[in-house]
């Protein structure tokens, strides 16, 4: 679908980009590229989701999470971090994850 849209002219949007209510950015793979690059999980799957041309509306309360979402310039995910965050599992907290098998957006 991502990929019709964008083939259509239309911006996609991920509203709730991190899970809904409450951040669910968790997962083995997510944890570990979010050390390696000393950034938060959060910023790895907003970073992912831009990168494949996708707008996202995480939403937040917290000034501290507000900035660091938007702080999303430094974040750089290589061809293997993508990869791996196509591969993973669902995190365990989300209601939906699209697994890059069947067809990512780019």
């Amino acid at each position: 679908l991502v990929r019709w849209c964008q083939s259509q002219g239309i911006a996609v949007t991920a509203y709730g980009s991190l899970g809904g209510e409450g951040n669910k950015a968790n997962g083995k793979v997510i944890k570990e590229i979010a050390e390696k690059q000393s950034v938060s999980k959060s910023q790895v799957l907003l970073r992912w989701a831009l990168n494949h041309g996708v707008a996202v509306i995480p939403g937040s309360n917290n000034p501290a999470h507000i900035m660091e979402n938007l702080d999303l310039v430094r974040v750089k995910l290589d061809a293997e971090d993508s990869k791996a965050l196509e591969n993973a599992q669902k995190p365990e907290r989300f209601r939906r994850w699209h697994s890059c098998k069947s067809g990512c957006a780019s």
